[in-house]
Parts: structure tokens; C-alpha cells; sequence
């Protein structure tokens, strides 16, 4: 897989990422709209929760993509088969692990939103709210885990097929085909009021949609693929349950801060936390496509020249650091503006229901810039590890990484969970409660991407020297502080969100509320922070690694067609000071092409020669005395 190829599945994920984020945007509006913030509460809870059942397979995923890119290098089909059956097998066994987890999982958390959230109701948009049956809340939370279950028994060892053979762009654009028909769908129910159940029913076809294309695409593209009931391959099992342990610590970086406060502090904190946390993962699941999109790259890599030297990491880690400095000053900035104006007024409205508590809580995540800091912060950290995690993955060096990660991810559900519970339940602080599970949540980020660099600047590259750190740092850095110094400074004085509607204060709720800004004036703020951000970054590297920036910017898809378009013409016009006309005369069709070619042969012929002679060992003489 060439650097070109990888950027353009680049733009493909982060395309595909997009779309994916903007259904989120969509569902939660329509949730808050139909049926009111609490139900939109559960529903975020409910798709956090299940995300840890992505765990059920083992590890198997990651695993069988590794293990498949030598074979597929080397076109051996029979060592191919055997790792694609073995996959299928535990597959299997995964899924149905997963929906008997499902199951104890939904009857739990059902029972437990039921008992104590005890008006939890539909909140209709006609002005009526009804209590909503358990049942029905069991069933809307089996369909949602059942969304991606159901597909492991048939198509999880095909996806990784995909992935390892460097056409993960296509598997990312059927799944975007199929959830533009599922989504479209459920948002149609959902607008005309329909019970939620029935519109959340049509998850199940997703899983059968995804299934058909996939498989379709697989027999077409590969048609050596045998499908055998034994497995073979043992290495692969047992190093697959190594690897759950690591994907579970890195799930719970990312979602258990939306579910400890849920626990803790309730729906319609939850809730609105929640429509933020939509809008920072979207953006941060761009950012990381943009960089974990060349571990197939490097894995391949890897897998045909071992160990990759610290020059070549440093540049990886540099574009990372790019990518990490422009994340924070976006999230940092824009988020509130997002936020308040997709869905403030469907919170305000409501407002009156709530307690002061929430009230202060609703006021610190949609209006002050603290909580975007330290939201902006663990995402950098999560993003920066990331070079770091794509060698771990390239290397397969799992075993040494997947305890400390699971142990990083424990130690901070465990903190976040003490010091929540200090701040709400003795102290009677929400917003202490909420910040003090951000600051933890920054801290055990940081120390995750500390070790991770710290392992790979030891065991998975070479000739690894401070060299390079500096400059990346002062990249990362300064893009951070001039954000900083910008929304304390200018921003939150001069366009404050909480000016976008008429609304100032929970006492004063108007019946209507009015938007004061337009949307011309919110899109002036949004593309002028993200020109120049764009410029900050680029000014900023350019700076610091010239070098480094300049061979980024000339791999993308359109500079790099444009430059090598160049070279060729350059190329040509060396060729032609090779011609000799007296040569001309006398040889045949086109002899310059060859002259050239020969004169090449015989000029790295001569460097060879040379560079053995260099390497040739002197030569010991012995004169012989009589």
C-alpha cells in the first residue's frame, strides 16, 4: 500500500466519518424534538453501554487483519483459508457470547433507568408525556446492540479480509450506503411521532443489508476463499484473547465518562452532555481516521522490512501533532457554537423541569469555555497516541501493550467514579462532580500516551533519539496556548454562545425563544476560526519542520499528481542532453531510450562495485623468509 493510496483512503474514512457524525446530529435532534431530553438521555446511554460489546470478539478482528497480510503478500490461499475459517469459528462464538451479554445488559439498565428515573417518559412534542413500559425500553435497547452483533456470525472475518488487502474504502463506503437507508429511515418515523420502538425496529435489517453487500463483494474479489467448519489456526486464538484486553481499556477511555455520569447524576445531565460529546467524538473520529488510516500501511510495512527507523516515526508523529493542534483549536473554540445552536432551544424549553444543579451543569457545558478545555485536551492526548498505537498494531506487539492499557482505562473508571461520588453525594456539587471526572479522564490520557511513546521509542524503532521531539511538542504546543489566550481573552467577551438566543437566565425562560444571531454571522465565525487555524498549523510546522511539511503536503492526491507530472517533464529534458547525433545517424528505432538506459545500468554497476570494494575486509600479506 503506497503513502498516495493511504491518503486517499484518508478522505474516504474522514468523508465516511462525516456522514456517520451528522446522523448522530440528526438522531439527537429529532430525539429531543419528538420525545424530549430524557429519552434522548437513555437512548445516548444505551448506544454507550453496548459499545463495550465490541470487546465480545476477542480481539479477533485486529488480529486476523495482521495475521492475513503476509499470506495475501505472498499469495499463499491455503495459509489465507485456514486464518479466514479460524476467524469465522470464533466469530461465531463471539456473537453469541455478545447476545447473551446484550440481553443481562438491557434487562439490567432498563430495570435500573426504570426504577430510579421515576418520571421517565416520552416527552411528545404536542406537550403531553407519558410513562414509557419497560418492555419497551428492553426492546429499543436489544436493537440498538443488535445493530453491529448481528454481523459478526456472517461478516466480521470478510471485513477484516477487506482491510488487510488495503480495501477498507470500500467497506467503509457500504457501510455508509447502509446506514443512509437505515438512518433515513428511523429519522422519517421519528418526525412523524411514531413510538420509538417501532422506529429503533428497524435496526434489525442493518446487520442482513450489510451481510448481502459485503458477502456480494468478497465472491466477486475473491474467489479462492473456502469456508471449512474445522479451525486451524491456534496462534490466532490465543492471541486474540490477549488483544480484548486492550480494546476494552481503550473503550473505556471513550465512552465511560457519558456513562458514569448517567449513573450519577442523571438523565437530563446525561443527556446534555451527551449532544456535546456527539459533536467532540464526531470531530475526533475524523481526526483519528486521519491518522490510523495508514496502519495497513505500516503493518504491511513492517511485515516485509522489520522495524522502522526513528527519522521515519518522527514525521509520522509530526503530521499527528498537526493533526492534534488543529483538533484542539477547533473543539475548543467551535464546539459551544455547534452545540447552542442545534439544540439549545429543544433543552431550554424544558428547562423549567429541571433543578438548579442541572440548571449550573447545562450552563457549564454549553456556555463556558472550561468544559470545552478539558474535553479539547483528553481528545489531543487520545489523537497523539495514535502514531504510537498504528506501530503496536503494524509490530502486533499486543501481548506487552494490552495490560497496561486495560489497567489505564480501569484506573480511571474506578477514580472518576470515587471522586464523582465525593463531589455528589457529600459535597451536593454536580459541577464538581462533572469537572472532576473531565481533569481524571485528562491525566490518565496523558499517562496512557506517555507509556505508549515511551514503548515504542524503546522496542518498536530503531536508532530512537530525542531527535525531532522538541520540534513536534513546540507544534502541538503553541497552536494550544494562542487558542487559549484567544477564547479567554476575545471570544467568550465578544461572541459569547449564550448570545445567539434571547435567552439569559433559567428564571427568565421566554415562550418563544428568538434567535438574536443569524446563521451568516455563525458561519463567519465558524470558517474564519477554521481558516486560520489552517494557517496557524501550517505557519507554525513550516517553522519548526520545514522538511517534514513539505513531503506531507506533496503527497496529497492532487499536489503529488501535479509534482511528479513535473519530474517526468524534467526527467525527459535530462534525457535529451544524452543524444549524440553521429549515433542517431547510424542506429535504429529509438536508440537514445536505451543509450540512457545503459549509461543508468552502468552507473549503479559502478556504485555497486564500489561500495564492495569499500566493505572488502584488507587483506593480510605474509612475505615468506628462507
Amino acid at each position: 500500500m503506497s503513502t498516495r493510496r493511504g491518503i486517499i483512503s484518508i478522505f474516504i474514512g474522514a468523508f465516511t466519518s462525516l456522514i456517520g457524525t451528522a446522523f448522530q446530529f440528526t438522531l439527537m435532534y429529532l430525539l429531543i424534538q419528538s420525545y424530549g431530553t430524557q429519552f434522548n438521555g437513555f437512548i445516548k446511554n444505551s448506544i454507550a453501554i453496548v459499545s463495550f460489546l465490541g470487546g465480545v470478539e476477542g480481539g479477533i478482528g485486529v488480529l486476523t487483519v495482521i495475521f492475513l497480510m503476509k499470506p495475501l503478500m505472498q499469495k499463499d490461499w491455503r495459509k489465507a483459508n485456514e486464518i479466514i475459517n479460524t476467524a469465522k469459528h470464533q466469530y461465531k462464538i463471539g456473537g453469541i457470547v455478545g447476545l447473551v451479554l446484550l440481553a443481562i445488559i438491557a434487562l439490567v439498565y432498563s430495570g435500573y433507568t426504570f426504577i430510579v428515573e421515576k418520571d421517565f417518559g416520552v416527552a411528545w412534542n404536542n406537550g403531553t408525556k407519558d410513562s414509557y413500559p419497560y418492555w419497551k425500553m428492553l426492546i429499543i435497547m436489544l436493537t440498538i446492540g443488535s445493530k453491529n452483533l448481528l454481523a459478526l456470525f456472517w461478516t466480521g472475518c470478510y471485513e477484516n479480509l477487506m482491510q488487510a488487502d488495503q480495501n477498507n474504502h470500500m467497506r467503509r463506503l457500504i457501510l455508509m450506503i447502509c446506514d443512509l437507508i437505515v438512518y433515513a429511515i428511523i429519522f422519517y418515523l421519528i418526525s412523524i411521532t411514531v413510538d420509538p420502538v417501532f422506529a429503533f425496529l428497524i435496526f434489525l435489517g442493518y446487520s442482513g443489508m450489510k451481510s448481502s453487500l459485503i458477502i456480494l463483494f468478497v465472491k466477486l474479489h475473491y474467489p479462492w476463499i473456502r469456508i471449512y467448519k474445522q479451525k486451524d489456526n491456534m496462534q490466532l486464538v490465543k492471541a486474540s484473547n490477549i488483544v480484548a484486553l486492550k480494546n476494552i481499556g481503550e473503550t473505556l477511555f471513550l465512552n465511560a465518562d457519558v456513562i458514569i455520569v448517567a449513573l450519577l447524576l442523571g438523565l437530563n445531565i446525561s443527556s446534555t452532555l451527551s449532544l456535546y460529546m456527539t459533536i467532540a467524538v464526531g470531530v475526533r473520529s475524523i481526526m483519528l481516521i486521519l491518522i490510523n488510516s495508514f496502519k495497513e500501511f505500516f503493518a504491511s510495512w513492517t511485515a516485509k522490512n522489520g522495524r522502522i527507523n526513528w527519522s521515519s516515526y518522527v514525521k509520522f508523529e509530526t503530521y499527528a501533532f498537526m493533526i492534534g493542534g488543529f483538533l484542539f483549536v477547533n473543539q475548543f473554540i467551535l464546539s459551544p457554537y455547534f452545540v447552542n445552536a442545534l439544540y439549545a432551544p429543544q433543552i431550554i424549553s424544558g428547562l423549567k423541569e429541571w433543578t438548579n444543579q442541572e440548571y449550573q451543569v447545562f450552563r457549564e457545558i454549553f456556555y463556558k469555555p472550561t468544559f470545552s478545555l478539558l474535553v479539547a485536551l483528553s481528545s489531543v492526548f487520545i489523537v497523539i497516541s495514535e502514531p504510537a498505537n498504528v506501530l503496536v498494531y503494524a509490530k502486533a506487539n499486543y501481548k506487552q501493550t494490552a495490560k497496561p492499557i486495560f489497567y489505564f482505562g480501569i484506573i480511571n473508571v474506578i477514580l472518576s467514579v470515587f471522586f464523582a461520588v465525593i463531589f455528589r453525594f457529600v459535597a451536593n456539587n454536580y459541577v464538581l462532580a462533572l469537572y472532576s471526572i473531565l481533569v481524571i479522564t485528562c491525566v490518565i490520557s496523558f499517562a496512557r500516551f506517555g507509556y505508549l511513546w515511551f514503548y515504542n521509542w524503546i522496542f518498536l524503532t530503531y536508532n530512537s533519539s530525542f531527535k525531532g521531539v522538541f520540534r513536534n511538542w513546540m507544534i502541538l504546543i503553541i497552536p494550544i496556548i494562542v487558542a487559549i489566550l484567544v477564547n479567554y481573552l476575545y471570544m467568550t467577551k465578544e461572541y459569547n454562545p449564550i448570545n445567539i438566543f434571547d435567552f439569559r437566565d433559567w428564571n427568565n425562560i421566554p415562550a418563544q425563544i428568538s434567535v438574536v444571531w443569524g446563521w451568516g454571522k455563525l458561519l463567519t465565525i465558524f470558517f474564519g476560526i477554521l481558516g486560520s487555524s489552517i494557517v496557524l498549523i501550517c505557519i507554525n510546522s513550516l517553522l519548526w519542520a520545514p522538511t517534514s511539511v513539505r513531503g506531507i503536503f506533496l503527497r496529497l492526491p492532487i499536489v503529488y499528481r501535479i509534482w511528479t507530472k513535473r519530474q517526468t517533464k524534467l526527467r525527459t529534458r535530462r534525457k535529451e542532453k544524452y543524444v549524440d547525433e553521429l549515433i542517431q545517424l547510424q542506429e535504429p528505432e529509438n536508440p537514445y531510450e536505451k543509450i540512457w538506459e545503459r549509461e543508468e545500468k552502468l552507473d549503479a554497476s559502478r556504485k555497486k562495485l564500489d561500495r564492495a570494494q569499500d566493505l572488502e575486509p584488507q587483506q593480510e600479506i605474509y612475505k615468506l623468509r628462507g
